[in-house]
C-alpha cells in the first residue's frame, strides 16, 4: 500500500494545527468562540440566541447570590438592579429568556450558571402561569444549549470557531468585522416589531449586560382581561407535567447544595375559586405543601390591573419595576430568615 494518502493525512493535519496554533496566538480574539450560532448566509441568528449567548457568556459567570431562570416574563419582568436595592449584599442575575428555551433548556441555563458560579445560594425557577411544558415542545434550542454548554463539545472550541463570524461577514456581506447584523438588517434578528426599544443587536447585547439580564418591553397594546379559566391548556396534564419540571429543579438544586425558589409572574387574567384554574392551582400548592424546602412566596394566579402590561404574559416597564420592588423585599427577608 502506497503512503502517499497517509502523507496527504498528515500534511492536512500539520496545515490545521498550524492555522489553529496561529489564530490562537493572535493578540485580537473571535467574537463568538463556539458553535451556537450557524452563521449561515440568508439566515441570520435569531433573537433567542442573541439573548441566550450574551446571558451564558457574561453573566452566568458574573458572581451572584440569586439567579433567576424561566422564559420570557424572567427577561421582562425581573430588574436585578431594583431588586438588589433591598437586598443586603447579595447580588442577582437574570439569566431568564424565552419561552422557546423550552424547560428543559431553563435547566440548562441554570446548570451551566451553577457550575460556573460557585457563590450561588439560591436559584429561582420564574414563569408565567399562563403557559406550560405542553406551549413549547420543540427542544432544538434546548439541545444547542446543552451540546455547546454542558456536554463535552463545550470544552473542544478550536481557535478557529471564534472567526467564524468575520469569515462569515467578509464572504456573504463584504464587511471585515465580527458584528452581528446591524441597521436595517437588525429585524431580520429581532422580528419586525420584537422589541422596538432596540435599533440594533448592540443596543440589545449592551442593555443585557448593563441590567445583569433584563431589558424592557415597550409595547402599547389594547388588551382586554379575560378569566383565567379561559386560557387554553389547563387540561388534567398541566399541573402534572409542571410538577414534573419542578422536580427535575429540585433534584438539580439538591445535587449543587442551593436553595430553590419558584415564582410565578403577575396574571393579567380573573382567578375565581373553581373551574380549571383553581384545578391546576390546588394541585400545584399541594404539590408544594409536600415539599416546604421550595420557596414560593407569590401566588399562582395573582391578578394585576391590565396598566402594568405589555401582553397578556409580560409586565411593561413600569409593572417590571413595581415587581422587582417586591421581589427584592421578599428576598431580603427570605435571607434575613435563614
Amino acid at each position: 500500500m502506497s503512503a502517499r494518502p497517509f502523507k496527504a493525512l498528515w500534511v492536512a493535519l500539520a496545515i490545521i494545527v498550524v492555522i489553529e496554533v496561529a489564530l490562537f496566538a493572535l493578540p485580537v480574539k473571535g467574537k463568538y468562540e463556539r458553535e451556537f450560532f450557524e452563521f449561515a448566509y440568508g439566515k441570520p441568528p435569531s433573537l433567542q440566541k442573541v439573548i441566550l449567548y450574551e446571558k451564558l457568556e457574561v453573566l452566568a459567570q458574573r458572581p451572584a447570590e440569586i439567579v433567576f431562570v424561566g422564559d420570557s416574563s424572567t427577561f421582562f419582568g425581573v430588574q436585578p438592579k431594583l431588586a438588589m436595592e433591598h437586598l443586603a449584599g447579595q447580588r442577582v442575575v437574570n439569566l431568564g429568556c424565552c419561552g422557546d428555551t423550552g424547560y428543559p433548556g431553563y435547566r440548562y441555563v441554570a446548570e451551566f450558571a451553577l457550575r460556573k458560579n460557585p457563590s450561588v445560594e439560591l436559584l429561582v425557577f420564574h414563569m408565567t402561569p399562563r403557559i406550560g411544558p405542553f406551549n413549547f415542545p420543540d427542544r432544538t434550542l434546548a439541545n444547542s444549549i446543552y451540546e455547546n454548554y454542558l456536554s463535552w463539545k463545550s470544552v473542544v472550541n478550536l481557535p478557529s470557531f471564534s472567526w467564524r463570524l468575520f469569515a462569515s461577514n467578509a464572504l456573504y456581506f463584504g464587511r471585515l468585522d465580527q458584528e452581528l447584523l446591524e441597521g436595517d438588517q437588525a429585524p431580520k434578528i429581532m422580528g419586525v416589531q420584537a422589541l422596538p426599544t432596540f435599533e440594533t443587536t448592540s443596543a440589545l447585547q449592551q442593555q443585557i449586560r448593563e441590567d445583569i439580564g433584563w431589558a424592557p418591553l415597550d409595547w402599547r397594546r389594547k388588551l382586554d382581561v379575560r378569566r383565567c379559566n379561559q386560557i387554553r391548556g389547563y387540561t388534567p396534564r398541566y399541573a402534572p407535567a409542571l410538577i414534573g419540571e419542578i422536580e427535575a429543579f429540585r433534584e438539580l438544586a439538591e445535587r449543587y447544595d442551593v436553595d430553590l425558589a419558584v415564582f410565578f409572574n403577575p396574571a393579567l387574567c380573573t382567578y375565581e375559586p373553581k373551574g380549571r384554574a383553581a384545578r391546576v392551582k390546588g394541585e400545584m400548592e399541594r404539590y408544594f405543601g409536600q415539599h416546604p424546602r421550595i420557596f414560593v412566596p407569590f401566588e399562582m394566579f395573582e391578578t394585576w390591573p391590565v396598566e402594568h402590561f405589555a401582553d397578556p404574559r409580560h409586565l411593561n416597564r413600569e409593572g417590571s419595576a413595581k415587581r422587582s420592588h417586591e421581589i427584592g423585599r421578599i428576598l431580603r427577608g427570605y435571607f434575613d430568615a435563614r
